[in-house]
């Protein structure tokens, strides 16, 4: 296997994936499929990691029109506002239970 034959199914792979997580279906067991990928190309000499991640990068900008870090600059900053009140777990279940 040559190493642009060994990247252009890494792109497969990982378009495959992106496509599938922005549709809100995140599969741990492809995730690790990919990385395993990944790994076996680095042992057989196949690929490097920098040429990997630079594929991936184009990818998931293709993807999903931003860049790894722009994503998840907006994830860490959405988990700040989606703050949820747990005011009501601070009263006993029984006295919420008989409020009703």
């Amino acid at each position: 296997m040559t190493n642009n034959l060994f990247l252009e199914e890494l792109a497969h792979r990982l378009r495959q994936y992106f496509m599938a997580s922005k549709e809100g279906h995140k599969s741990d067991t492809e995730r690790h499929r990919i990385e395993g990928f990944m790994e076996a190309g680095v042992f057989l000499s196949i690929s490097t990691y920098k040429a990997m991640s630079d594929v991936m990068a184009r990818v998931h900008l293709e993807v999903w029109g931003k860049t790894v870090q722009q994503r998840q600059e907006e994830a860490k900053n959405q988990w700040q506002d989606d703050a949820v009140d747990y005011g009501i777990y601070e009263t006993p279940t029984i006295d919420r239970s008989s409020k009703k």
